[in-house]
């Protein structure tokens, strides 16, 4: 009380330096689930057989088995698609000939992030011919790959070219591994190119070319043979002998807009080998790459996504016109999660403001409620960095829940205080009574709460491990901060900033109308006025 300022500007900077913590602990939204199941996603070249898919899928098996054999008690494998959305974070694949999904499932829950971690590192080089992704179960939203930047604009080349950028952008931060996108390696096609000149002069159109190809290499279904309850199509095509050359395909005839006459393929068409995207993914009616990256353990993606901010900051300055990019994956889930947790923040804290205005008929006393409340959430921070977790849904769950806790211990230390004012007491002496006399139920609540949580954090999984963290650490805080800087800031509040009125014990005035006293000497009652202490009464 004797050295208050110097006591605040010692636990503001305190404080201050917590909070400059921030960027050494990181940010992440969801951790990674405990459970005894993990994923093995191949992708393989697109055009892959299914028959080929299946091999390279039981081939997968047999290399997981050597490598971690000891450690597993069975296999499920999906082939062409990907398994039931039997957990709330899988968003099973779409139908492809050239993926295959291989479910492990580990005999211990606690070694299946080593296993994982071992397959990323020695799988990918035994199967070469797929793109091998291990994935664990996620705790929270699907999110997949955690770094995404989608690269949109018009041109097919100008977004390859982007992406490539964008990849060695990747590569140059240490950390980064399965570095690809979602448009896949160009494939070898033969297309069929129509003149257009010469299709006019002959009156044949491109739809009319489409349904010769189409028929004789994929066939038209022409009508249907009931077989008891079932329906069989029959498609009418070329022999396999009459449509594996080119020739046989130049040599196919093209009817005309009349119909009467039919003109040869190769006199209106060229055929061209040309290297194609073999799909082309859209977002928002636009053409859409998405550059995807992992994040080997040890680095979070938060780190990654940070030095892509910056150097896409730097090389987009140079791109064509209409080409633009955005971050997806976790950096985009994150900002959803944490966007909604500030507006549940926000209105909880101007509830309470509201309420406490009502309870202490006072527009600044609330204010020197939440003065109270970063101390403390500087405290849970510092838990974060000590245990080396970083700042994510949980962590920050726990912090708004750990700001209402400081907030219920200052309420009950103002309580005592206003009634010490009421009976008359000086400032400091209610100010230090107050701390005193709440120590006892402060520290219950504390050290309740506190031995609770350890189990918790001890035994609880990755989901729970931020918010015990912050929460242990923070209530620790918060009772110091409860105890000794609320009390120091209430007396700045009433002495130095006089934003509390504080009458002194002689200028006390009680409340209520003026008692009436009836003195035995007098005939009738008299009245008992408020007077000053300079004020001297005559006798009688």
């Amino acid at each position: 009380m004797e050295h208050k300022w110097t006591s605040l500007g010692a636990f503001l900077i305190v404080a201050g330096a917590a909070v400059s913590l921030v960027p050494l602990i990181g940010t992440s939204f969801f951790p990674k689930d405990l459970q005894p199941v993990f994923t093995v996603d191949l992708f393989l070249p697109e055009g892959t057989p299914l028959r080929q898919t299946k091999a390279e899928a039981l081939r997968a098996v047999a290399e997981i088995d050597r490598v971690i054999g000891r450690d597993v008690t069975s296999y499920t494998t999906f082939v062409g698609a990907g398994g039931p959305r039997f957990w709330l974070s899988i968003v099973p694949e779409q139908e492809a000939a050239a993926y295959a999904q291989v479910m492990v499932h580990a005999r211990d829950r606690r070694r299946t992030a080593a296993l994982a971690e071992q397959l990323r590192r020695d799988l990918p080089p035994r199967i070469a011919a797929a793109r091998v992704r291990v994935n664990q179960l996620e705790t929270g939203p699907p999110i997949g790959v955690p770094v995404q930047v989608r690269l949109s604009g018009p041109d097919l080349a100008t977004l390859r070219h982007l992406g490539d950028q964008v990849k060695e952008l990747l590569r140059e931060f240490p950390g980064t591994t399965v570095i690809h996108d979602d448009w896949d390696p160009e494939i070898l096609r033969l297309g069929l190119k129509v003149d257009p000149e010469r299709a006019n002069l002959t009156g044949v159109t491109n739809q009319a070319v489409a349904k010769v190809m189409n028929g004789a290499l994929s066939g038209v279904s022409a009508t249907s043979i009931r077989v008891r309850d079932r329906l069989i199509p029959v498609v009418l095509k070329l022999r396999p002998d009459e449509r594996s050359r080119l020739d046989d395909l130049r040599t196919l005839s093209v009817p005309t807009g009349g119909g009467t006459l039919r003109v040869p393929l190769d006199q209106i068409a060229v055929f061209r080998p040309e290297a194609v995207a073999p799909k082309v993914a859209r977002r928002d009616h636009e053409r859409c790459l998405t550059v995807k990256c992992d994040a080997v353990p040890g680095v979070l993606p938060s780190r990654v996504v940070e030095h892509l901010q910056t150097a896409l900051a730097a090389a987009s300055k140079g791109w064509p016109a209409g080409y633009h990019y955005s971050f997806g994956g976790e950096k985009e889930e994150q900002a959803k999660g944490f966007a909604s947790m500030r507006v549940a923040m926000v209105a909880s804290l101007l509830a309470i403001y509201l309420a406490l205005v009502v309870q202490f008929n006072s527009l600044t006393k609330p204010m020197l409620v939440y003065a109270a409340v970063p101390f403390g959430m500087a405290g849970g921070l510092t838990g974060l960095l000590l245990f080396d977790v970083p700042l994510g849904f949980m962590a920050l769950l726990g912090l708004s829940s750990l700001a209402g806790v400081i907030i219920s211990h200052v309420i009950v230390l103002f309580e005592y205080i206003e009634e010490a004012h009421e009976r008359g007491e000086p400032l400091r002496r209610a100010v230090i009574d107050a701390a005193l006399v709440r120590l006892r139920p402060v520290l219950v609540t504390v050290l309740a709460t506190v031995g609770g949580l350890i189990p918790l954090a001890r035994r609880g999984g990755p989901l729970w491990e931020p918010l015990c963290y912050v929460q242990i650490v923070g209530l620790l805080t918060a009772t110091l901060v409860t105890l000794v800087i609320v009390p120091i800031l209430y007396v700045l509040f009433v002495e130095d900033l006089r934003l509390i009125r504080w009458a002194p014990p002689g200028e006390h005035t009680p409340e209520g109308p003026p008692a009436e006293h009836t003195d035995p000497a007098s005939t009738g009652p008299c009245r008992v006025t408020q007077c000053r202490s300079d004020m001297v009464l005559p006798s009688g």
